[in-house]
């Protein structure tokens, strides 16, 4: 969480004097978290009071019909089985969930954080994305008046870097592809860096052009 990482690092972490603060975002949990940690009214005080409310819009959603609803059950039982695993090869399964829904997502669910990909962002993925940038702007400032330098980097999404799992995530969650962009919290983060003068390391499209060619699973 960067905001309680910015907490630590006044507290504790700025007094081992070190030479450069690494401060690594998962692209999901950790600009929801941030979001949270730095409402200033209170009412978002953790993953189930408040933003479990937030949904993928509908328009961004495809209707299953009921073979494809059963399919789906049968597959997701079948990849979960683990002692079938034992035997044979099970299949993979799509990127999971925090809030127990599949059937209609939540934007800010913390393991897929699908909401930050859409491309008509909701009012509250915007001002989770103000606050990140608020608290990156916050690591700046505190450790230039140290003389500590500072970079970012961005961890990427699984569904980025393979697309085996983003044709899992589009079929499991029955998304309309052209409602997301995979890009686009790379695109925001790396263009706010820019701006202002912050080291931003992202090794996604590396990754993917790794995973091309060797056919690694980094996940």
């Amino acid at each position: 969480n960067p905001a309680t990482g910015f907490s630590y690092l006044e507290r504790f972490g700025q007094f081992f004097n070190p030479h450069v603060v690494f401060l690594g975002i998962t692209l999901g949990n950790d600009i929801a978290q941030t979001y949270i940690t730095r409402d200033p009214g209170g009412k978002k005080t953790g993953f189930e009071h408040g933003l479990e409310g937030y949904e993928i819009p509908r328009e961004c959603l495809r209707k299953r019909n009921v073979i494809e609803e059963t399919l789906w059950q049968l597959d997701y039982v079948y990849a979960h089985l683990r002692v079938v695993g034992l035997f044979y090869n099970q299949p993979r399964p799509i990127i999971s969930w925090y809030y127990k829904q599949y059937r209609f997502p939540k934007a800010f669910d913390p393991i897929h954080g699908l909401g930050f990909f859409l491309k008509k962002s909701l009012p509250e993925i915007e001002e989770a994305y103000q606050s990140l940038f608020q608290t990156l702007l916050d690591y700046k400032q505190f450790l230039a008046q140290r003389g500590i330098e500072f970079a970012v980097e961005i961890f990427p999404q699984r569904f980025q870097v393979q697309p085996k799992d983003w044709a899992l995530a589009i079929k499991g969650y029955g998304l309309e592809e052209s409602c997301f962009d995979l890009d686009l919290p790379n695109t925001r983060i790396n263009a706010f860096c820019r701006e202002n003068s912050i080291l931003c390391i992202d090794p996604t499209e590396a990754m993917s052009k790794e995973h091309k060619k060797t056919g690694t699973d980094y996940y």
